[in-house]
C-alpha cells in the first residue's frame, strides 16, 4: 500500500494491486496531510492489510 503525495499515485496508480491513498492537502496545509498519513499508516500497521507500505510525509520542505 502507498500513502501520501499524489506523485506516488501518478507513478503507480495504473497498478491495480497497489492501494494508494492520496493525503496531500496542498502546499500550505501539509500538516493536515501529514497527520492523515500518520493516522492511516498506524491503522495499516495494526493489520495484515499490506505486506509492504510506503508512506510519504510532505513536511515543511514543500
Amino acid at each position: 500500500g502507498m500513502i501520501g503525495s499524489y506523485v506516488m499515485g501518478n507513478l503507480y496508480g495504473d497498478h491495480p494491486d497497489i492501494e494508494f491513498v492520496n493525503t496531500f492537502e496542498g502546499h500550505a496545509d501539509y500538516y493536515e496531510g501529514d497527520d492523515a498519513t500518520g493516522e492511516l499508516l498506524e491503522e495499516w500497521l495494526g493489520t495484515d492489510r499490506h505486506d509492504v507500505i510506503a508512506a510519504h510525509f510532505s513536511g515543511p520542505d514543500k
